[in-house]
Parts: C-alpha cells; sequence; structure tokens
C-alpha cells in the first residue's frame, strides 16, 4: 500500500507520519531534541518549502546516527546539528568530529552542517562538511538562517539553492509555532521543566529572567551557574538579570576556565573584571583567546593593558578591530605600538566616528592625514566636541585657524577649564589678548600649576611681568621636570647668573640634554670659556646646528679664534641674515674683510642699521680711514641723523663730524 503523508486540518504544521493505516500511532521524535534546535530547523524546513514536513526532518536526524535534524533534497541529504555552548564544551570536540567523520561515511549524499553557537572552533575540514561559527552569546533564528543558507545554498540543487539564496532574517512566526507545538509533544514534562526552574531562579530573586531559554538546561547545572555567578563572582541579581545568557552557560566547563584565563592569564582584577562581568560569557576558544593573540602578536599590546581595558574582549574582530588598525594605519600612518597604548580607540566604528572625525579635522583646519597621529584627537565626537571647542576658539577668544591647527591638543580639554585659564591669564596675571592668542596651548595648563611657575619666574628669578611674558610658553613647563633642573645646570655647572637668565627667558625652555651636549661641544672642542656662554646665553643650543654654523662661518672665512673672541656668532642665522650682512659689508662698502675678521661683533648688528651708519658716514664725508668698527656699531640712528641734519654743516673738521655723529 502506498503511504501519503497528510496534514492535521486542525494544526496544520503538525504533519501526521506516514503510515499503514489510522491505526498506526504517529511516531514521534526523540525527547532530546531542544526547542532552540527545532526552531533553528524549522526555519530551514522554511526556506526550503518544507515546513509541513518538520516532524519528517527531526525523525530523518534521529535515523541518522541521532543528529538534530536531516531534509532528503534528492540528491543530497543535509544533516543539520545544532552545537551550543553549553553542550558542546571544548572536551567534546574529539566526539563531535567523529560523529562528523561516521555521518559523511556512511552515505555519500549527506552533507552536513554545524552551527558552532558560542562552542569552541572544530577543527575539522571536508568538502561536505559546513561549518557555521557563530562566535556570539546568543543568535537569533534569522540571523543564523542567513549564515546557514549562504554557506548551504552552493551545495544543493535548485530549486532549494534559489530559495536559500533569496532568504533573509526576518522573524518566521509560522516556523516558531511548528516548532514550540512539536517540542510540546517531544517533551510532554516541558510545563514541569518551566515550572522547577521558575521555582528556582525567583528563590534567587531572577523574577525576570525567562525560562524558555533555559529548559534544556539540566536543573542541576543551572543551580551551580547561578551559586557560581551570585556566590563567587558576587554578581548581583539584577547584573545576572541584565544577561541572561550567562545562566545558559556551564559554571565548570564554561565560566571558570574563563574566570580562570581572564585573571591569572591577562592578570585581570575580579574588581576589574566584575566591572565588566558580561565578558565571562564570551567564548573563550572561539572569541577570548584569538582576540587576545591577535592584540599582543599583531599590535604588540601588553596584555596588561588589555586587562585594564576589558570591553576590547567583547568587540568583533573582523567588524570592528581589524577594520580599525587597517584604517589607522594604511590611512593615517599611525604606528600599531602606538595603537597598542590607546585601547579605547576600538570603541570607534571607522564609518560612523573616525573618517568624520578625520574629515572634519581636515577639512576645517587644513591638517593632512599624516599630521593626525594623536588617537585621542581622532576618537573625539564631530559634533559634540570638535565643533563647540573650534567655535569658542577662533570664533569667541580669536585664535587664528593656524594657531589652532597647530594646537590640536585644545580639543581634549574641558571648555570650561579653558574660560577659567583665560581669565586668570588676562584679569589676574595682566597677559595681553594678544600674548595668549600667539600662545594658546598655554590654556590646557593647570590654573595653580600656573600660578606657581609665574611665581617662580618672578621671585626666584627675578624676572619682570615683561620677561615672563616675552616667553609665555614658559608658563607652560614642569617646574621640577623641566624649569628648575636647567635653572641648576646653568647656574651651577656653567655659572650663569640669575639676572642673566632673567634677561634671556627662552634658554628656559632649551630641553636640558641638548643644553648639556651643546655646552660640551663650545667648551671641549672649539675651546670657548664657559664664561662666554654664561654672559652670552644662546636662544638656541643644538649640536648639530652649532656644527653646521661652524662650518658656514668658516667657509666666509673666520676661524676658530675669530669665532670664539665673538660666540654670539653661533646664535645668528649663518645662511641668512648673517652671510648677507658680511656679503654686503664684502662687496657693497670699502670696509675690509679684515676689519670684519678682527671685529666679528659687528655682524650681530641689523643689516638696515649697519647700511643707515654706512650711508651717514658718506654723507658726513668722513674718510674711509677714520670709519673704524665702532661708529658703525654704535652710532644711535636716527638720532644721529637728526643732529647731522642741524649742526653738521657747521664743522669743517672731519674729526669733528665723526664725534658730532658718536656723541649723538
Amino acid at each position: 500500500m502506498k503511504r501519503t503523508l497528510t496534514l492535521d486540518p486542525l494544526n496544520p504544521w503538525t504533519v501526521k507520519h506516514p503510515r499503514l493505516n489510522d491505526d498506526e500511532p504517529l511516531k514521534t521524535p526523540s525527547h532530546k531534541h531542544s526547542l532552540e534546535e527545532i526552531i533553528a530547523s524549522a526555519y530551514i524546513a522554511d526556506t526550503l518549502g518544507v515546513l509541513p514536513s518538520l516532524r519528517d526532518v527531526l525523525l530523518k536526524g534521529d535515523a541518522n546516527h541521532q543528529s538534530d535534524a536531516a531534509f532528503d533534497l534528492g540528491r543530497v541529504l543535509v544533516v543539520y546539528e545544532h552545537d551550543q555552548g553549553w553542550f558542546h564544551p571544548p572536551d567534546r570536540i574529539d566526539g563531535d568530529i567523529k560523529k562528523t567523520n561516521l555521518l559523511l561515511e556512511s552515505n555519500e549524499r549527506i552533507i552536513v552542517v554545524r552551527s558552532r553557537i558560542n562552542a569552541p572552533p572544530l577543527p575539522f575540514e571536508h568538502p561536505r562538511c559546513i561549518l557555521v561559527d557563530i562566535n556570539e552569546k546568543t543568535v537569533k533564528p534569522g540571523l543564523l538562517l542567513t549564515r546557514i543558507a549562504s554557506a548551504l545554498a552552493p551545495h544543493v540543487p535548485e530549486p532549494f539553492a534559489k530559495r536559500l539564496r533569496e532568504a533573509h532574517g526576518e522573524v518566521r512566526k509560522l516556523a516558531e509555532m511548528a516548532a514550540r507545538e512539536l517540542h510540546k509533544e517531544i517533551c510532554p514534562d516541558y510545563e514541569e521543566k518551566v515550572r522547577q526552574r521558575r521555582v528556582l531562579l525567583d528563590a534567587n530573586g531572577l523574577q525576570n529572567v525567562d525560562t524558555s531559554r533555559l529548559v534544556g538546561i539540566p536543573l542541576d547545572g543551572l543551580e551551580n551557574t547561578i551559586a557560581y555567578l551570585m556566590i563567587e563572582l558576587g554578581l548581583t541579581k539584577e547584573k545576572v538579570a541584565s544577561r541572561e545568557h550567562l545562566l545558559t552557560l556551564n559554571a565548570e566547563n564554561n565560566l571558570k576556565p574563563t574566570v580562570a584565563y581572564l585573571t591569572s592569564e591577562l592578570g585581570m582584577t575580579m574588581e576589574k573584571m566584575v566591572s565588566r562581568f558580561q565578558i565571562i560569557g564570551e567564548g573563550l576558544d572561539t572569541k577570548l583567546k584569538p582576540i587576545v593573540a591577535y592584540l599582543t602578536s599583531e599590535l604588540g599590546m601588553e596584555k596588561e593593558k588589555i586587562a585594564s581595558f576589558p570591553r576590547i574582549l567583547e568587540m568583533s574582530m573582523e567588524n570592528r578591530l581589524k577594520p580599525v588598525v587597517a584604517y589607522l594605519t594604511s590611512e593615517l600612518g599611525i604606528k600599531k605600538k602606538h595603537i597598542a597604548l590607546w585601547p579605547s580607540i576600538f570603541m570607534k566604528d571607522v564609518e560612523k566616528d573616525l573618517k568624520p572625525t578625520v574629515a572634519y579635522l581636515t577639512s576645517k583646519l587644513g591638517i593632512t592625514n599624516e599630521d593626525i597621529v594623536n588617537l585621542r584627537l581622532i576618537s573625539r565626537d564631530v559634533e559634540k566636541d570638535l565643533k563647540p571647542m573650534f567655535a569658542y576658539l577662533n570664533i569667541e577668544l580669536g585664535i587664528t585657524m593656524k594657531k589652532i591647527a597647530s594646537n590640536t591638543r585644545l580639543f581634549l580639554c574641558d571648555k570650561e577649564r579653558l574660560k577659567h585659564n583665560y581669565a586668570y591669564l588676562k584679569d589676574e596675571l595682566s597677559m595681553s589678548d594678544a600674548k595668549i592668542k600667539s600662545q594658546p596651548q598655554i590654556l590646557r595648563c593647570d590654573k595653580e600649576k600656573l600660578n606657581q611657575r609665574y611665581a617662580y619666574f618672578k621671585y626666584e628669578l627675578g624676572m619682570s611681568h615683561r620677561q615672563i611674558a616675552s616667553q609665555l610658553q614658559n608658563l607652560g613647563l614642569n617646574l621640577e621636570y623641566n624649569v628648575k633642573p636647567t635653572v641648576a645646570y646653568l647656574t651651577s655647572t656653567l655659572g650663569m647668573k640669575k639676572e642673566t637668565i632673567a634677561s634671556h627667558p627662552s634658554i628656559i625652555g632649551s630641553n636640558i640634554d641638548t643644553l648639556k651636549k651643546s655646552a660640551a661641544y663650545l667648551i671641549s672642542e672649539l675651546g670657548i670659556d664657559k664664561t662666554k656662554i654664561a654672559n652670552n646665553p644662546p636662544s638656541l643650543l643644538d649640536v648639530d646646528t652649532l656644527k653646521t654654523k661652524v662650518v658656514s662661518l668658516k667657509e666666509l672665512g673666520f676661524d676658530e679664534q675669530n669665532i670664539k673672541a665673538c660666540v654670539q656668532l653661533l646664535w645668528k642665522d649663518v645662511e641668512g641674515n648673517l652671510k648677507e650682512t658680511f656679503e654686503w659689508i664684502r662687496y657693497e662698502t670699502e670696509i675690509g674683510d679684515d676689519v670684519v675678521f678682527r671685529n666679528p661683533s659687528l655682524l650681530l648688528c641689523k643689516l638696515e642699521t649697519l647700511q643707515a651708519r654706512y650711508r651717514l658716514l658718506q654723507t658726513a664725508q668722513i674718510p674711509m680711514h677714520m670709519i673704524t668698527v665702532s661708529p658703525l656699531r654704535n652710532i644711535k640712528i636716527p638720532k644721529a641723523e637728526e643732529v647731522w641734519a642741524t649742526q653738521g654743516s657747521l664743522l669743517m673738521n672731519a674729526k669733528d663730524r665723526l664725534k658730532l655723529l658718536n656723541d649723538a
């Protein structure tokens, strides 16, 4: 007699199994099927167009080595295994591989599909085995279906392949209803299991936790998990209830190994771990270890840094970590070792956060991608942080775009703090608006530290208000680590007086190591007496720069004795102003080179001043033999010009005319 499939007219989603007559009992699938795996199987069946045969799908799974489901699609038999992490811990990997091999060897038509949901990866490859790894704590049936469908479609015949290609992640209510009805039949004690778990949850203050997802969890296992979470780890009932998926994890196989790894391997404190307790629900082998391996090997991030920022372990490596690293390194040229120092940058999405911020900085301030290296800066929000701060700095304070672009750290400050510091500098320290705007980085300093530094410069070094204001950036230097060590070296080692430092405040901003190396070069290699350095402090002391200047001076004809006689030549721009002055004297005047070599200090004068003095001496008809270095260096312009205009023509003697100009 031919068997036919018939539907129950009262419940079209429950299939009556083929039978010879109406007296034949309806076959029931194994009671080991969980509700979650039946729902997943129902979604697949609905997509393939065989939902009315859901009972047969489960029965075929039972017949194929107690698998979860089996779909007969003609030339292929798709066997589905729903591997949830609770029931498939690491110690079941060998058993899963053995069963997969058994299925593949039993029938060449079989294609095995295994969904590994928060379960350790299966180290297994076979052309007829499809592994779908879900590295999430929970997964919606629709999303799981799309992952399965895209992987399975190339392996099945039409029209099933087309159905799979067109599958979407929407909720399939009919499939869920069919699955729940069949599950009730398979597990007649379902309601009792729900009641037992409800009692256990209520007793632990977890009244808001849904029991439907916990029915498949052994009662004693659920009890152990609750005890571990709330007693051993000290999680509150509110925290546990907010992360229900933790209750689906086995305390011995999942939670304890994860906690041991976080605390022992990464060195994470219990307090830090509990503050981000949800990470203990992440798959140890499927997510945590791979992320740590990537961060440590690829970026060189220290494990202590990872432990200090546990949220990074919750992120998707493929969707967040790798894209952020690729963007920062490829597009902005930021080194991986710098990324490793700032793990919170991974809180930002490339498309939604980082790119808009970089676009604003480059288009608004004209900063190039290569100049954007501060990870704190590019992690700022355009609307909440950057635009309000720019409006304050540029519009309210009037700081130029160029100054803002060169002081982007201002965007990292609190606006109210900047306002207080601006008011303090202007009202209490009497700094002008122009001076503050010229050194806007000073606004970032702490007000108390600004006061301490101002007091030190004024009372300890004896600086006037004008001298402090002339080098306002010095107020941004750390007293203990920068200023005091530099002052101690200048006074104790070089013998520089505090009054000299006060009259040359720019030297305070010099790096002390640079000062030491440069002073050693001047004293040891050039033989310059340190008292000359102490009496004529440079504005810049850099060994390489000094050596370059010595070479340039020698090319002009100066020897080391000339340089030693006027060490200030080294503080001048040799290739610029000094060379221009020297060439004017050489080619435009009758003053000989030997006069300059004997009196190198002449080159310290401004070229415009020298030219004015020289023209005045020529106008006064002073003979060349009487034009010594002294008048060229000392005649005061324009006062001497005024005196000459009123009295010069009355003097007939050249010596008297020269005396008149000198006295002026």
